[in-house]
């Protein structure tokens, strides 16, 4: 498990508009994280789980992305240098997607800008 891979596969599935698929993968992981946790108490398992927990807040509309942007600066694990400009471009794009797409999981409009 590479918890960058994951966030870098949640960015590009968003950039392309599949966001079902960000979300599925989403649930998944976060299953996935929640059973490691309780049997590991490894604190990098720990903060991958919150971030991914944030992201789907956002998604479904419980939280803003302020909130989303302090719980990845708080929780951050995924050891490169420009860890504020990387946060940026992911909030960005999930920030663009949800507003593009009327995002409110389970419900979003996915024709809302006329695309085919």
């Amino acid at each position: 498990m590479n918890p960058l891979y994951d966030l870098e596969i949640i960015d590009s599935a968003v950039l392309s508009g599949e966001i079902d698929d960000a979300m599925n993968l989403i649930e998944k992981k976060i299953r996935n994280l929640d059973s490691a946790v309780n049997v590991s108490k490894n604190g990098k398992l720990r903060s991958h789980l919150k971030v991914l927990q944030s992201i789907e807040d956002f998604l479904m509309g419980k939280t803003g992305i302020d909130a989303l942007k302090e719980a990845m600066r708080s929780n951050f694990i995924y050891g490169m240098e420009e860890k504020d400009g990387f946060i940026e471009n992911f909030t960005y794009h999930l920030y663009y997607a949800a507003d593009r797409y009327n995002v409110r999981f389970p419900e979003f409009n996915g024709k809302r800008c006329g695309d085919l």
